[in-house]
């Protein structure tokens, strides 16, 4: 079964998201043209059977479905819908680096580190992973949400206007 190539077009807002999208574009030009179908440039990156289906071309429309979740936020009306923009920009920069790990390993290039990705996630961790969880390193403790950090977080996005 042979996978369809990714798309060539990408519509965006701002002048950043467009540079951005062109970068894809070409990016995705040099993937349909050499490296999903010249076996000389496959043998040069990661070609497993799993990106020998476009795996690259889900990812790549992935990342591309998501980018126009990257945007100034509205002005809001509270407090509640300002902590929402902001969780949904946490989520979309964790989705984004997991897409672009995946992306790296394809082209064997060198992946992100744990402390690259730390402060982005462990907000999040906090915001929206399991709101009950239990302490692995305290004889597995039941671990209420905390929410202190719903606090700490509000008043940086207060100061830093984010």
């Amino acid at each position: 079964m042979k996978s369809k190539k990714i798309p060539h077009t990408f519509y965006g807002k701002s002048k950043k998201m467009r540079t951005i999208k062109s970068k894809l574009l070409k990016i995705n030009s040099y993937w349909n043209k050499y490296y999903f179908t010249k076996e000389f440039f496959q043998k040069k990156i990661n070609f497993t059977d799993e990106v020998k289906t476009n795996y690259y071309g889900d990812l790549n429309n992935y990342l591309h479905d998501t980018l126009d979740l990257v945007k100034s936020f509205k002005k809001t009306k509270s407090d509640k819908d300002y902590i929402s923009q902001t969780i949904v920009l946490l989520q979309v920069i964790y989705t984004h680096q997991d897409l672009i790990d995946e992306l790296l390993y394809i082209f064997k290039l060198e992946q992100s580190t744990k402390e690259d990705k730390s402060p982005n996630r462990d907000i999040r961790n906090e915001l929206i992973g399991h709101p009950i969880s239990r302490d692995k390193r305290d004889n597995n403790k039941l671990n209420p949400l905390n929410k202190s950090i719903y606090r700490t977080l509000f008043e940086k996005l207060v100061v830093f206007n984010i």
